[in-house]
């Protein structure tokens, strides 16, 4: 179905990216497309998200799963955000000290 609703997020699901990687094990890592969120999943669980807000340019929230950080996922989250939002996001506050550290390297 092209618009379901989203367990937990509340969110209208809208569309698969095109976009997969980390196919080496066969086992792909896809984003699909919400209202107000971005989330990255593989055949087996939810491997990150974020959430964004179009009318604030904000980053509301990111999550990486950590058996899946330090490979540039959040990163790409926020990329994809930002394609959706066709604009650069700022991060909403409170920004935690390791969030500081992740925006300040991107």
């Amino acid at each position: 179905r092209d618009v379901e609703r989203s367990r937990g997020l509340g969110d209208v699901y809208k569309r698969q990216m095109d976009e997969r990687w980390q196919c080496g094990d066969g086992n792909c890592i896809t984003p699909h497309v919400y209202e107000n969120s971005i989330v990255l999943r593989n055949a087996n669980t939810t491997v990150g998200y974020a959430t964004f807000s179009k009318a604030d340019a904000s980053l509301d929230y990111i999550f990486v799963n950590p058996a899946f950080r330090r490979q540039g996922l959040g990163r790409q989250l926020v990329a994809f955000c930002e394609k959706e939002c066709g604009a650069k996001l700022a991060p909403a506050p409170p920004i935690s000290t390791v969030g500081q550290l992740f925006f300040s390297a991107i």
